[in-house]
């Protein structure tokens, strides 16, 4: 059973198409875990941030939270530490500010890999077709 260059190029571009769908699967799973839970991938050093009034408040002189606020300036060593409620408040705000925002760009993201999946599995139909055809 020999089979031609046409065949030989469909199935090629179908193995392809197989293969890109299973990444982007993986990364649309990835995605809705991101849309579930955003707290779970939001990066490491934001979220640390929002985890106490301390980390939040990111006193320059502590030596220890320079990893969450390396740079400050000189209007940041001025500034008064509000009272622990409006601090709270102002940290919770923010951080339900970042859920939504990551929980946005996950959404996003399926949007972006819903397309692409429609696209390859179309890819794939198309030369599944013309492998059939070029092998009869």
């Amino acid at each position: 059973m020999k089979k031609t260059l046409l065949e030989t190029y469909a199935l090629v571009v179908c193995f392809s198409a197989l293969f890109s769908f299973i990444i982007v699967l993986a990364m649309t799973l990835y995605s809705v875990i991101q849309i579930a839970d955003p707290t779970l991938t939001m990066n490491s050093n934001v979220y640390a941030q929002y985890q106490s009034n301390d980390l939040f408040w990111g006193e320059c002189g502590n030596r220890s939270l320079e990893r969450y606020r390396p740079s400050c300036s000189d209007a940041d060593m001025k500034k008064v530490r509000p009272d622990e409620v409006k601090l709270t408040k102002q940290r919770e705000e923010e951080f339900a500010l970042k859920t939504r925002m990551e929980r946005r760009d996950g959404t996003q993201s399926v949007m972006k890999l819903l397309i692409i999946m429609l696209v390859t599995m179309f890819t794939f139909g198309v030369h599944w077709l013309i492998a059939r055809r070029a092998r009869e």
